[in-house]
């Protein structure tokens, strides 16, 4: 029987995040269909305005979610039941704006967002934009460890090493992502300074694994 070594290697980086992520929900009531959807269009519109006005570009300006609801509201009737009845529709959109990490602009959007009369809430996100070299160099730090630990225990136990038998690797799901806001109410403020926020993210750690099995003598 040939006798094998199976190694395990561990790739693990810190990685500080580089672009920033603003989440715009808003929300509109009507009891017309056409008139929800005109109120969703025409805030995209106010939305995107001043968002350009600010020398974001177009392409950073996403829609990453819309939906109409029907909205029905509870009642008692005659005999003190509780019963549903249908009031209208209510729209729902999420519009997304990413830009290279920038603490000014990121207070000049929450500052000129809370000006207008939309009630917006919103959420922040910092995320790594180029993932595939991160993804690169983890797996490259998993292949050295492999490769030093089967060294390693080649040395200690008078063993030689041959070729490389079996490759078990399938790159996990990482999260190259971290929330810092949920949420958050707009309210309007005196002053844009109000909304300069000094946030520094913390690192994002991930972290990747390899298993090779090694011929042995």
């Amino acid at each position: 029987m040939d006798k094998t070594l199976k190694i395990t290697g561990f790739g693990k980086l810190f990685v500080r995040p580089d672009t920033t992520i603003i989440k715009i929900d808003l929300t509109n009531k009507d009891a017309s269909y056409e008139i929800v959807l005109k109120k969703a269009n025409d805030n995209l519109k106010i939305i995107k305005e001043n968002l350009l006005n600010l020398n974001i570009k177009e392409n950073q300006i996403k829609t990453s979610y819309f939906k109409v609801d029907i909205d029905n509201e509870s009642y008692r009737d005659n005999e003190g039941n509780y019963q549903t009845r249908f009031v209208g529709y209510k729209s729902y959109q999420t519009i997304k704006v990413t830009f290279k990490n920038n603490n000014k602009l990121l207070g000049d959007i929450l500052y000129i967002l809370s000006k207008t009369s939309l009630n917006p809430t919103f959420s922040i996100e910092y995320i790594i934009k180029n993932q595939d070299r991160i993804k690169n160099k983890l797996l490259t730090n998993a292949i050295f460890d492999a490769n030093k630990k089967a060294n390693e225990i080649a040395k200690n136990l008078n063993i030689e090493i041959n070729e490389i038998v079996n490759v078990d690797y399938s790159f996990s799901d990482q999260n190259f992502s971290l929330p810092l806001m949920e949420n958050q109410c707009l309210k309007a403020v005196s002053t844009k300074e109000n909304y300069n926020f000094d946030l520094n993210p913390d690192d994002i750690e991930v972290e990747e694994n390899i298993t090779i099995i090694f011929s042995i003598k």
